[in-house]
């Protein structure tokens, strides 16, 4: 309770850095992804001041489908229900705690961006308004980090036709060739 895009971020590295883990992946060829809540885990994890990721380029490639950045934009849009939850996830109403609602929203540290970021979004998401996407974009670009984005017309918070979802995982294996593999010399 009130740990919400510290805790999440910091069982993501840990689990990295666990010695089981780590002696059996590249630990520096690894992503971070995720889609609306996990894609505010993946956007915190390299983005906010309270992270280790955000100080060095911890991850090599993340991928935020959707993910939620603004935390009171969130709080307006959202139902009754997920704003309680949120309210105990943070530790408090923006009025009580506003400190900490600006902290844990990645749009207003988006310059610390390192990682290469792929941004997957729907255009007609009312939930987290591709505006929020386009704010981490031009943060990436101002520090002239790199991003790619792709936005999906008709689509709202999350994939609703196959067709969507297919180009989606497409973009995102490609990313990762193109962010993560190291080329092939030939010999």
């Amino acid at each position: 309770q009130g740990n919400w895009g510290i805790t999440d971020v910091s069982d993501c590295i840990g689990a990295i850095q666990s010695p089981p883990i780590s002696s059996l992946i590249d630990t520096k060829r690894t992503a971070i992804r995720g889609g609306s809540a996990g894609g505010f885990t993946t956007l915190a994890a390299i983005s906010l001041d309270s992270s280790a990721a955000s100080k060095v380029k911890f991850f090599a490639s993340a991928t935020n489908s959707y993910g939620i950045s603004n935390m009171e934009l969130f709080a307006e849009d959202t139902h009754k229900f997920e704003l309680m939850y949120i309210i105990k996830l943070l530790g408090g109403t923006r009025e009580e705690i506003p400190k900490v609602w600006h902290d844990r929203s990645p749009v207003y540290f988006s310059t610390n961006i390192k990682t290469p970021l792929l941004v997957l979004q729907g255009n007609d998401d009312a939930i987290v308004p591709p505006a929020q996407s386009w704010t981490i974009i031009d943060g990436i670009i101002k520090s002239k980090g790199r991003v790619e984005a792709h936005f999906f017309d008709g689509e709202q918070h999350g994939w609703r036709t196959s067709g969507t979802l297919k180009k989606a995982i497409e973009f995102e294996r490609e990313w990762y060739e193109k962010s993560m593999v190291r080329p092939t010399v030939a010999t």
